[in-house]
């Protein structure tokens, strides 16, 4: 199987389509269903743009590993159980590493750091399913943070020393089928804290153990912002 094929999105993973119609950027989120060497089947919601859709130019962007990919692709038929048919206009086309792939965002968001007597790799996956399932543990702030597929750049009023072990907990604004839910919790290290000027500090992570799902969320936020700000020239 050529790199081509293999760059394809996988059935069940999450991709943000950007169409364009007069100039304007129709931003929304489908699940995989199937993919067949032309064509590919996502759970997309019957939604008002659908009109304007079947017109459009479309683009689907996802990750897959490290890399990031956009595929062309033209509407097909709206089919039953929420589900459209997209027909690919050529293969997937290789994009930026996921680490270049960022956006600045507002979002409600928490810095958890991991007691030393939980830091390691059973306990930091224990204490991020606790802080992911139960909003009830977390308070989350609404900050503006600088978000890639591999690490966030995020303010706080009080340092954390390098190579910290936490847990980042972040609400993603994602509205998109079979993805349960926009909260992730994510293991992170920090690989950076310095003064930013007002007397907070800017820290960055790096995440770990990033899972399939949560990677895909973060994709989806970051690409629908990237693509708002630029009016989805692609």
């Amino acid at each position: 199987m050529d790199e081509e094929r293999v760059a394809v999105p996988e059935v069940d993973r999450l991709v943000t389509v950007i169409g364009v119609h007069g100039g304007q950027p129709l931003i929304s989120h489908g699940q995989v269903v199937a993919v067949s060497p032309t064509s590919l089947v996502l759970r997309l919601p019957p939604q008002p743009e659908d009109a304007l859709l079947e017109k459009a130019a479309i683009t689907l962007m996802y990750t897959l590993g490290d890399i990031s990919y956009t595929l062309r692709c033209s509407w097909g038929d709206r089919l039953p159980s929420d589900q459209v048919l997209l027909r690919m206009a050529g293969p997937p086309r290789r994009g930026e590493r996921r680490e270049f792939i960022r956006a600045e965002l507002d979002l409600d968001a928490g810095i958890y750091p991991v007691p030393a007597h939980q830091a390691n790799p059973e306990g930091v996956r224990e204490m991020a399913l606790g802080l992911r399932s139960d909003p009830r543990s977390t308070h989350l702030e609404r900050l503006r943070v600088d978000l890639s597929g591999s690490g966030v750049r995020v303010p706080r009023k009080t340092p954390l020393e390098k190579d910290r072990s936490v847990i980042i907990v972040m609400e993603l604004q994602v509205d998109a089928p079979g993805a349960g839910t926009g909260r992730v919790a994510v293991p992170a290290r920090v690989v950076r804290s310095r003064p930013d000027g007002t007397g907070a500090f800017d820290i960055a992570f790096r995440f770990e153990a990033l899972a399939p799902v949560e990677g895909d969320l973060i994709h989806a936020a970051v690409f629908a912002a990237r693509m708002a700000d630029l009016g989805a020239t692609l």
